[in-house]
């Protein structure tokens, strides 16, 4: 799983696919410049380069939940690697389900969390 792939690999391919090494001229057209920095359409496709397999639809959705991105829709390097330690971090200590004892309290709490 995510949890067995050492951080650095991760980072590695962030920086293999950096707008800075792919597409050097957007990089400057959006203002990208000293750092590395992602476009968030290609986790995905980052994820897949890491795992070596077409990441499930469930890792795909996990993954992507711990990065937090810019209005422009771009990732830096430090943003990744929090979002890799966030993602870690939640799988080894992931919060405890709740037990009920009553099926009313339990539909009374899945109807409030609903979307």
């Amino acid at each position: 799983g995510l949890l067995a792939i050492p951080t650095e690999a991760f980072v590695d391919a962030f920086h293999a696919m950096s707008l800075e090494r792919t597409r050097p001229r957007l990089a400057g057209t959006i203002g990208v410049d000293g750092g590395s920095f992602m476009m968030r359409g290609e986790l995905p496709e980052l994820m897949e380069r890491v795992l070596g397999r077409v990441p499930e639809r469930e890792e795909l959705d996990v993954f992507l939940t711990f990065f937090d991105i810019t209005a422009t829709g771009v990732v830096d390097v430090k943003e990744f690697q929090d979002g890799i330690g966030r993602m870690k971090t939640r799988s080894e200590h992931p919060a405890s389900s709740r037990n009920y004892d009553s099926s009313i309290t339990m539909r009374a709490d899945r109807a409030k969390n609903r979307r």
